[in-house]
């Protein structure tokens, strides 16, 4: 992948709401697998046109689903660009939609600063902006969403804007096969997979060819219907994006240690690092955050955050409020830091304590090489983590940033998913699958059993790399696999395979988009949009010597790449 330019960091804490009034709102949806390459491409953009200040929801911008900056200009307007990455054929289904369509909740003006504290925009009762999205992200063709022409998939009839697309980019995906896995479970075809996602389970022996291994299943995972990834996977094993299929859920017991850390930018200009691995009281706070209480069906509770050195080592109860059936979520909101996780519990209808989530001990070194830090070592895996922790990364260099895989927890058992309402639409039983890759990726490298047999799911690259760091393993597509990206020539990011047509397990990273659209939002969609295109999409349109045409899951074709 090619160097990722620093993102200008934000000034937290000034005055964001009164900046932003003052700026042309751009809105932007789409898929969460894209969120590195666009909110690196959005500060890359933006970047030297301002004072930019930014809101995120999460540890760092690059991972964040919710982003909004301000303070920048674009073709001589200042703008807030805010993102909100539901899906990509949520997104689809909102831009298409058009006025008085489905909406999209972004973070509001009233937010400001970052962290994994911050109130998600997108969860019921919290804080949001809602509106319907200038642009959307897509790594699938409109045409394979059910939101494409007159239909009534809702509920009643809606007719669907046609949506123009600039493809920018290629985006690669791999299987993967859970933790502990047996080695024969190294290969799937088109055949296998059709009858794997119809069925939701096959022998083991349909993979390996043993006899022995008629007693074992493997189940198919994957994503909900909200993601671009489940189409892609339909379309490339043949089954097609309108199939109904069987999934299974992945149920474990707690994890309890740090199982891997992967690099998720490796940054430049590093001769030295240090990696943090925070407890769950965090750190880097320099107020107290405000301690909120949501869910568990009950009203009142509210508490206070107790600081020590950067941290927040305790939270007050001041009110248990009443009428809770279940414990309710605690978000810490603000304050300046990172990290800080804590649980509530009740009594008698009332919280009547806030403690911190467990976990403790695990240590790590980051590796360096040519400025880069390119991967971690784990020394020590620490014990009784209860929620992933969150590493910082200091040195001379910047721009490093990671993701840690927590393990350590058992498969204890598999289950269809459950009938669900999924982007207006009713799934069956069976046909449903995970809303995000966080509870996917903690199933995937639990370790299973002959008992509780194993999965297989397809995932974007960046994901399937986090998942076999973790200790999933890298399962080939009809007897190939995309290798490691980079590799044909001095800063290309296409790998051999994908790039002259022998792996085929990749789409298109595409903007969609209104034919109305115009003015600044226009100007903006086609910034970004080449910002991408030219430097910071996964794989470059130039570095590949292939093309597919729509809709997903079409042959290779040989020849230079025609977008």
């Amino acid at each position: 992948m090619k160097l990722l330019k620093p993102i200008l960091a934000g000034v937290l804490g000034l005055a964001f709401a009164s900046a932003a009034s003052a700026q042309t709102k751009i809105y932007i949806s789409g898929a969460p697998a894209f969120r590195q390459v666009f909110n690196t491409a959005i500060g890359n953009v933006l970047a030297g046109t301002g004072t930019i200040q930014t809101s995120f929801v999460g540890p760092n911008i690059l991972t964040a689903n919710q982003v909004t900056w301000t303070g920048g200009t674009i073709s001589g307007t200042a703008v807030t660009i805010k993102v909100s990455y539901i899906g990509s054929t949520g997104g689809i289904q909102a831009v298409a939609s058009g006025a008085g369509g489905f909406t999209v909740k972004f973070l509001p003006d009233s937010v400001s600063g970052a962290g994994p504290g911050q109130l998600d925009p997108t969860a019921t009762g919290n804080a949001n902006e809602a509106h319907i999205p200038d642009f959307t992200l897509q790594d699938e063709w409109q045409a394979s969403t059910p939101f494409n022409g007159t239909n009534n998939v809702t509920g009643s009839s809606v007719t669907y804007a046609n949506l123009q697309a600039d493809v920018v980019g290629i985006a690669p995906y791999r299987f993967v096969a859970s933790a502990s896995a047996p080695a024969g479970l190294n290969n799937i075809t088109p055949l296998q997979a059709q009858s794997l996602w119809l069925n939701g389970s096959l022998p083991l022996s349909f993979f390996t060819g043993n006899s022995s291994d008629e007693n074992v299943n493997v189940y198919a995972t994957g994503r909900d219907i909200a993601s671009g990834l489940r189409t892609i996977l339909l379309s490339e094993t043949g089954l097609g994006a309108a199939t109904t299929i069987q999934q299974y859920q992945i149920n474990t017991g707690a994890t309890t240690q740090v199982n891997a850390i992967v690099p998720y930018t490796t940054g430049s200009g590093y001769s030295t690092a240090t990696v943090t691995i925070l407890g769950n009281g965090g750190a880097g706070y320099t107020s107290a955050p405000t301690v909120v209480f949501s869910g568990g069906g009950g009203s009142g509770a509210t508490a206070t955050a107790n600081l020590t050195g950067g941290a927040v080592t305790s939270v007050t109860v001041n009110a248990g409020g009443s009428g809770y059936t279940s414990a309710p979520t605690v978000t810490l909101v603000g304050g300046g830091g990172i990290g800080a996780a804590y649980t509530s519990h009740i009594g008698s209808g009332a919280v009547t304590s806030v403690t911190v989530r467990p976990g403790s001990g695990a240590t790590a070194t980051a590796n360096i090489v040519g400025g880069k830090v390119t991967s971690y070592t784990v020394t020590a895996p620490g014990t009784g983590y209860a929620t992933t922790p969150i590493a910082t990364i200091s040195g001379d260099g910047v721009g490093a940033t990671a993701t840690v895989i927590v393990g350590g927890a058992a498969v204890t058992s598999s289950v269809l998913f459950a009938s669900a309402t999924t982007n207006s639409i009713v799934t069956p039983v069976g046909d449903g699958g995970y809303p995000s890759f966080t509870n996917l990726l903690n199933g995937l490298v639990a370790t299973s059993s002959t008992a509780n047999g194993y999965f297989v799911t397809g995932l974007a690259d960046a994901d399937a790399q986090a998942a076999i760091a973790g200790g999933a393993h890298e399962v080939a597509w009809n007897g190939n696999t995309l290798g490691t990206l980079g590799t044909t020539g001095p800063g290309l990011t296409s790998s051999p395979a994908l790039s002259e047509g022998k792996y085929t397990y990749w789409s298109y990273i595409i903007v969609g988009y209104r034919s109305s659209i115009a003015g600044i939002q226009a100007a903006v969609k086609n910034a970004i949009g080449n910002q991408v295109k030219n430097h910071d999409a996964t794989v470059l349109l130039n570095d590949v010597n292939v093309s597919r045409n729509a809709p997903d899951g079409t042959a290779v074709n040989s020849g230079g790449n025609i977008y």
